[in-house]
């Protein structure tokens, strides 16, 4: 694939990533009943500002970024090692005639220290209808050339040129029941109360974090793998999408 060729089919490129410019991107398609809970709070604020309602009420809008942020922090190569650890939006506005535009930061973090990041979110309405197109999350400056080396806690006006960005759309109606397989892993869980469970890089995962996994994977038509293991001297459970 060469540089900024994002073309395919959604199963393509779901957690695709490609360099546009010195901006790494990774095409990202969502579980259609989560984008549905964020349309609905996009499309609330986006009227309030067609109606000219000041200050618009951004209070349920907040949490599902927050919600986007944990669900697919970790889908992009480029975010995959550190901790979201904290989201401050500072300012909402209305760009043009179909976007909301939020802009903030985003606490990172790794085993050692927790840094500040610049952060803007973009949410796009369709054009012939009153629905989100699309939720384009950016993150760091890609003069700096990687998240750890933003230093510091002070605010910083938006970069010049991002380094990261997630381009959210709304998957496909699921075609695959994860239930199964959900069902499989809390019966481990219950199980192995002490066990781990990781990605199939062997990076850590929540039970929350691993059954939504498993969801987003069967709202593109994929199911996972989930393979019984040992780790540290304990029982572990990696979860692998089905194309690895």
């Amino acid at each position: 694939m060469s540089d900024g060729d994002i073309s395919g089919t959604p199963e393509d490129l779901q957690g695709r990533t490609c360099s546009v410019g010195r901006t790494s991107t990774a095409m990202i398609y969502a579980d259609p009943e989560y984008f549905a809970q964020l349309e609905a709070q996009v499309v609330a604020v986006w009227r309030q500002f067609r109606n000219d309602v000041s200050p618009a009420d951004t209070s349920l809008l907040r949490p599902e970024i927050l919600r986007l942020l944990w669900l697919h922090w970790r889908d992009h190569e480029e975010t995959t090692g550190y901790w979201q650890d904290g989201l401050e939006i500072e300012h909402f506005e209305l760009v043009g005639d179909r976007s909301v535009l939020a802009t903030g930061a985003i606490w990172c973090a790794d085993e050692r220290r927790m840094w500040r990041v610049p952060a803007q979110f973009v949410f796009e309405l369709a054009h012939a209808s009153d629905s989100l197109e699309s939720a384009t999350v950016r993150v760091g400056d890609a003069n700096l050339g990687d998240l750890r080396n933003h230093d510091g806690e002070t605010r910083v006006p938006p970069p010049s040129r991002w380094l990261i960005e997630f381009v959210l759309e709304r998957g496909q109606p699921t075609r695959v029941a994860p239930e199964p397989l959900v069902l499989e892993l809390r019966r481990w869980l219950d199980e192995n109360v002490s066990g781990k469970l990781v990605r199939h890089d062997w990076s850590d995962l929540s039970g929350k974090e691993a059954e939504h996994l498993l969801r987003r994977q069967a709202a593109v038509g994929r199911l996972c793998r989930l393979e019984r293991t040992w780790l540290d001297g304990g029982p572990a459970m990696r979860i692998f999408p089905d194309d690895d």
